[in-house]
């Protein structure tokens, strides 16, 4: 059985060995006396043994192919760098903001110039450390008001979407983020001579810088808020302060 087992082996050995490798790449040969050689360039190839190239050496350096303990490896995948598993975040934070809206664009711009803006939310740490630039998933109750007496329209929202991570330093415990939250607003608009309610599709961009004090996250957020039906175009900007706590940890 032993007998059988080595023949095997060392035909499936030089199988892989037989396998023409190609001119000019680069390989690691690692070889049964210990001197291997790593990332050199293959000139030639034999029966027998190959040729190969190193900067470093003057001359090729011919490799036996008989004292190879495993097929020539691609040096190029070899040495890339082990990319970290994906593994599913475990921190949850309960998010809570409060701002100004100082310009809001659209057909009613002129009646409701500015107004303030509220929300509370959860952000979910999907994926540990990042993948695909994201870092977590958001919910946000969003509350907007845009007054201008007796007038005024009112915006009680539900969104949800990714955050992604722009930049984080855990010297300094700071990070910067950008969210993308869509959803379905109900709005309440009042004018002097009429009153209506309906729901609408909503959306929200956001970027914030966020400083870590123990559990605690404190955040400066930009955001622009856009209402979109038949009768109503609205966007609205934010500046807003925000304060995370996280309720889980990694």
């Amino acid at each position: 059985m032993k007998a059988w087992a080595s023949t095997f082996f060392f035909l499936s050995l030089s199988s892989a060995l037989a396998a023409e490798l190609v001119k000019g790449k680069r390989y690691d040969f690692y070889q049964t006396n210990g001197q291997n050689v790593v990332g050199a360039e293959l000139v030639d190839e034999s029966d027998m043994d190959y040729t190969v190239k190193l900067p470093y050496l003057s001359k090729p350096l011919r490799i036996s192919k008989k004292n190879l303990i495993k097929p020539p490896r691609d040096a190029a995948i070899e040495n890339q760098p082990a990319r970290p598993a994906l593994r599913w975040g475990k921190e949850l934070r309960l998010n809570t903001l409060v701002g100004y809206t100082p310009i809001t664009l659209g057909p009613l711009r002129g009646i409701f110039p500015s107004g303030f803006h509220a929300g509370v939310g959860a952000d979910w740490h999907i994926f540990a450390p990042p993948r695909w630039g994201v870092r977590a998933l958001s919910v946000l109750g969003v509350f907007s008001q845009y007054m201008n007496q007796p007038r005024f329209i009112r915006e009680v929202g539900l969104l949800a979407g990714p955050q992604f991570l722009l930049f984080a330093s855990k010297e300094q415990r700071l990070s910067f983020t950008a969210s993308a939250l869509t959803g379905v607003a109900y709005v309440s608009l009042r004018g002097y001579t009429f009153a209506s309610q309906y729901a609408v599709f909503a959306a929200m961009g956001a970027l914030r810088a966020e400083k870590s004090v123990g559990p605690v996250v404190i955040g400066l957020q930009v955001m622009i808020n856009y209402l979109f039906d038949e009768s109503l175009n609205f966007f609205s900007t934010g500046l807003g302060l925000s304060v995370q706590y996280a309720l889980s940890s990694h």
